[in-house]
């Protein structure tokens, strides 16, 4: 499982880009691509929650989020709750955050994880996991309250702007 979090670093090192989403975030921590300290577990209330929740990018240079401003996503997950299990808890939450790793987060508290984390990035920030799916709100009509504007029935959701964020960063890199 590491040989395959090295062989994902090594791919964003060369420039390529990496998103995982809900479970596939849950596969990046196990494979240790954010560090062996970072874990994921059940939510502090023990239920499955599918709901929807407002997330803020915060202090990232990642491609993914270039421009993102808070946004409305929905999450559906048992077990999402980030937690940092060492003795160094602190000194290992503080250095990922100056290096911008902590780089999505609630702005409540829905599932528990500490800082509030919704989504990180490794160093490079090519690497980002995130267990809200912006993929379920790429159109508005998505959007639970989307019927109280309908004008805007035919605009993009706010989740579009993460995968238009990649393309350009894979237009810019050739």
């Amino acid at each position: 499982q590491y040989q395959l979090g090295w062989d994902l670093q090594t791919y964003a090192a060369r420039g390529g880009l990496v998103i995982g989403i809900c479970n596939g975030f849950q596969a990046l921590i196990r494979m240790g691509v954010f560090g062996k300290e970072v874990s994921i577990t059940n939510n502090a209330n023990g239920k499955f929650l599918d709901t929807w929740v407002k997330v803020t990018p915060s202090g990232t240079h990642s491609p993914w989020l270039r421009g993102v401003g808070a946004m409305d996503l929905p999450i559906r997950h048992g077990e999402g709750r980030v937690i940092f299990g060492t003795e160094r808890k602190s000194e290992v939450m503080s250095k990922m955050n100056r290096a911008g790793m902590m780089c999505l987060k609630y702005d409540g508290d829905p599932n528990g994880s500490e800082e509030r984390l919704a989504g990180l990035c490794d160093a490079s920030g090519r690497i980002f996991g995130l267990m809200p799916h912006p993929e379920a709100f790429v159109r508005w009509t998505a959007h639970p309250d989307w019927t109280q504007q309908p004008a805007r029935a035919n605009a993009p959701g706010q989740g579009l702007a993460i995968f238009e964020n990649a393309m350009r960063a894979v237009q810019e890199a050739r």
